[in-house]
């Protein structure tokens, strides 16, 4: 597979903290990449140094000529009083976007409860969500960076989002704090901890209870149907564990 983007021996330092520290990774065509860790240890901020968005104190981020990348950010900069409609599609004629069977697709798929004629003001916040990553899905992209893609969505819609994304045939770059949504869409995961690679591998290889534990500092179990291979992690919390009986004398 032909090498798309990444970066070698990066740091990128914020006023309070050093997110990065020496971080080097490569994304190769076709992968679909799930970055993992907890909230503050740098998801976001790795997924806007490979975009660009933010500038490295050290190292290089790399990118192959002529290489096109949409991202999606955890906010969204559309305006309240456009429709759904504009929002999505733009200056785009009608009947070019209805007669794209692909882009067809996605509208039905992530807006069929949204009316086209609606303002974005008027939306609740999983709908403007969806517009926004309809918005960004239905353009030819190289490569997608998604950052919490599945945020504010019920779960017919998480699934359906990942469903879509999963059929394009594009790079997909994703933070994702859901690890069965990990497990289930992702090629391969990174796991980033305190500012560097605590990890990487298929979820297979990298979702065990025993890393679980050490990233997250959570107990699980980590299950695998043994036709289909599928995983599914189980949170293991406090008041689950049993006591041992006390026995009276």
């Amino acid at each position: 597979m032909a090498f798309l983007l990444g970066c070698e021996k990066v740091s990128v330092e914020f006023p309070t903290k050093t997110v990065f520290e020496g971080l080097s990774l490569g994304v190769d065509e076709g992968a679909r990449i799930g970055i993992v860790g907890q909230n503050g240890d740098g998801k976001s901020t790795l997924l806007r140094v490979l975009s660009g968005d933010v500038e490295v104190d050290d190292g290089r981020v790399i990118r192959t000529r002529g290489v096109s990348v949409g991202v999606l950010g955890q906010s969204d900069d559309l305006r309240d009083a456009d429709t759904v409609e504009r929002a999505v599609v733009g200056d785009i004629p009608e009947y070019e976007w209805a007669g794209d069977p692909r882009v067809r697709a996605i509208i039905a798929g992530l807006l069929e409860d949204v009316d086209w004629n609606a303002t974005v003001g008027t939306l609740s916040g999983g709908q403007r969500r969806r517009v926004d990553l309809a918005r960004l899905l239905i353009g030819d992209w190289d490569v997608l960076m998604l950052d919490e893609p599945t945020n504010h969505l019920d779960i017919k819609y998480q699934l359906e989002i990942m469903d879509i994304v999963k059929s394009l045939d594009v790079t997909v770059i994703a933070a994702v704090h859901d690890l069965n949504i990990a497990a289930m869409y992702c090629d391969r995961l990174i796991a980033i901890s305190g500012g560097k690679v605590a990890g990487i591998g298929t979820p297979r290889e990298l979702l065990t209870a025993e890393f679980i534990k050490k990233l997250y500092g959570v107990d699980s179990r980590v299950d695998i149907e043994e036709s289909t291979g599928r995983m599914n992690i189980v949170y293991l919390p406090r008041h689950w564990k049993k006591e041992t009986p006390q026995v009276s004398t």
